[in-house]
């Protein structure tokens, strides 16, 4: 914003403004004041942090910018370290639309600013897959894969999904799941640079995905949508749900079997009692009770699924009482 109303804003503003920026930021980001550098971190936060402060040093300093270069690519290695090979993120729908439009603001950015240079992570197989993990998670003109701490219904950031559209050719979800995000000026501000409106498409056509890595199917039929989560009851995740074996089913538009997604966000969401909360318990999902237990967290709780005549899930790890088979079957019409 600075940037762009310099010549209209009284020159006191103007003054304000830059101290505040080196203040609160550069300074304190190069001088580690703040806690502000995450250096283990591999979610959305890794991204949002590393983009945020890189952009601000880029235009308000950029002889500053050269010296901490290295710790803002290091957020960006942190935060595609957290993506699955297959190009999934473990944090959903929601998630990905936050932190990987600020790791494309970033190196959209950069690309400009260094005259090309630092290109090639455009070209990085991962980054390339990434990129298409949002289509694949589209269920019909109005719904959105669920899992973990997605919303139930859906929307897509439009400059993000054009800009994705114009660098790899994804396929694009309905134009009705695009918004305008006001919230945020560089992404309203790209969302008019990069719209198109050849990219718009009304209905998504018919699709099959299955993220090998990540433990998730999802199918686009003709009349019907399915979504079937495995993997892990991740205890470090923050936005995990026991949900292993949770499926959804979109029949024509309307939910036949949904998921609840994520919950009203409280201290108690992210603390000692997180799985208390039913979004977020297994009691708040299709999944059965074993013998009067849900399902819990830890390393070795993890579902695996079989792609083939039909879709099957292996269960038995997500609960604690030596089960030594429990396989949930479906069949795709």
């Amino acid at each position: 914003m600075k940037q762009i109303l310099s010549d209209r804003l009284d020159p006191l503003v103007i003054g304000r403004v830059t101290a505040e920026l080196d203040r609160r930021i550069l300074t304190s980001f190069e001088n580690e004041l703040t806690g502000i550098e995450l250096k283990s971190v591999t979610n959305n936060w890794a991204s949002v942090l590393g983009c945020s402060i890189g952009l601000t040093f880029m235009y308000e300093s950029p002889e500053r910018f050269e010296k901490i270069f290295g710790r803002i690519e290091r957020h960006m290695e942190l935060y595609l370290k957290g993506i699955c090979d297959d190009g999934a993120a473990g944090e959903g729908a929601s998630y990905w639309n936050y932190g990987f439009r600020f790791f494309m603001m970033y190196y959209d950015t950069l690309r400009k600013y260094m005259n090309g240079r630092r290109a090639e992570i455009f070209e990085d197989e991962k980054v390339k897959k990434t990129a298409g993990f949002f289509s694949a998670l589209v269920m019909d003109e109005k719904n959105l894969v669920s899992f973990g701490d997605s919303g139930v219904g859906g929307y897509y950031g439009i400059w993000l999904l054009h800009f994705l559209k114009k660098e790899y050719g994804i396929d694009m979800p309905p134009a009705k799941m695009g918004e305008l995000t006001l919230e945020e000026c560089s992404t309203a501000l790209r969302a008019f640079l990069y719209y198109d409106p050849g990219y718009l498409v009304e209905k998504p056509g018919p699709v099959e995905y299955f993220f090998e890595k990540r433990q998730l199917y999802t199918k686009r039929a003709k009349n019907y949508s399915f979504a079937l989560n495995g993997g892990k009851n991740d205890p470090e995740d923050n936005h995990n749900h026991n949900d292993i074996g949770s499926f959804i089913i979109i029949k024509d538009g309307a939910p036949v079997f949904t998921d609840l997604g994520a919950p009203q966000y409280t201290a108690e969401n992210f603390g000692e009692n997180r799985y208390k909360v039913i979004n977020n318990s297994s009691l708040g999902h299709s999944v059965p009770i074993i013998n009067g237990c849900e399902q819990i967290t830890g390393e070795t709780c993890v579902g695996n699924i079989t792609v083939g005549d039909k879709i099957s899930i292996d269960m038995k790890n997500a609960y604690p009482v030596g089960l030594t088979k429990l396989t949930r079957n479906f069949s795709l019409n």
